[in-house]
């Protein structure tokens, strides 16, 4: 008998029965932490009937997460002269901003580096050349804030376009971090291009530390849409488009400044058409005031 021909066969069936018992604990996990279509089609119709509310867009998994450790977001005086040299020049003027900011004006704009509670929250205002949009049409400008927020935050921070929106003739693109295959919504970049071709932008980062153990239990998110018609007040004969709904991380309200180590939970945040935005623990269920 062949030994050696026998001994891979076995191998062979043990990773094959390893490979099917993996995919049958991955389908039964999908199943437990993702809607079926018959409870999705029961929620869009609750949500229809009840308060005139229509889903436009894919609605998330609720696998278990755990809680996720972030440092303050306050900048040394490093990370600032790099960013006010790169957006308004070594040269550039400075003056105390209200709640005692540092402003720096130069010839393409100003910037302005929060303190007090509002610390690492960074202003500016111009039009920076560097960040010429390319042609025509919101793919331009979407790819000049996209350039503009990679720097803000270089390495290896990834920011990604969560949401653009039209006011009047301003466009809005809106960038959060993605971290480890999370979205962090309290890490985010603001980019607001009006007609003439100027920039405003408000952004802030929580530098990420590490997950903590043990993973809990998410609630599933047509509970969570729930809560939130429960909490709709919409005027009669409106109807409510929910454009985005997204499952990430975020801070409390009334998360404390000068803690060394901040907590961020699982929150959902529901986007309507008319620029509302809500969000819900992932945990507790609550509606953030």
């Amino acid at each position: 008998m062949n030994w050696n021909r026998v001994l891979n066969v076995f191998i062979a069936v043990f990773l094959l029965l390893n490979l099917g018992i993996f995919g049958f604990r991955y389908m039964e996990s999908r199943k437990s932490h993702s809607l079926s279509p018959e409870r999705e089609a029961q929620l869009k119709a609750v949500l229809q009937e009840r308060k005139g509310i229509m889903i436009y867009d894919h609605l998330p998994d609720f696998y278990p997460k755990s809680r996720l450790e972030l440092q303050p977001p306050v900048l040394d005086q490093g990370q600032k002269e790099k960013i006010r040299n790169h957006l308004v020049g070594g040269q550039a003027r400075f003056s105390i901003a209200p709640g005692n900011g540092e402003r720096y004006a130069g010839e393409e704009g100003d910037v302005v580096f929060s303190s007090g509670t509002d610390a690492g929250r960074i202003l500016f205002q111009g039009r920076p050349s560097a960040y010429a949009v390319q042609g025509t049409g919101r793919e331009g400008m979407a790819k000049a804030a996209q350039q503009f927020a990679g720097d803000l935050y270089p390495g290896k921070v990834g920011m990604v376009l969560t949401q653009q929106r039209m006011e009047g003739d301003t466009v809005v693109f809106l960038f959060n971090e993605r971290y480890k295959g999370e979205l962090l919504f309290c890490n985010q970049v603001e980019v607001r291009i009006d007609g003439s071709g100027r920039w405003e932008v408000e952004a802030i980062r929580y530098p990420p530390l590490e997950f903590r153990p043990p993973a809990w239990e998410v609630v599933p998110v047509d509970e969570a849409l729930y809560q939130f018609m429960l909490h709709l007040e919409p005027r009669e004969g409106d109807l409510v488009k929910i454009t985005d709904i997204d499952l990430g991380y975020d801070l409390d309200p009334g998360t404390g400044s000068g803690a060394v180590v901040l907590e961020a939970m699982p929150y959902y945040r529901i986007r309507t058409a008319d620029h509302g935005e809500h969000r819900i623990h992932g945990f507790t269920n609550k509606l953030q005031p």
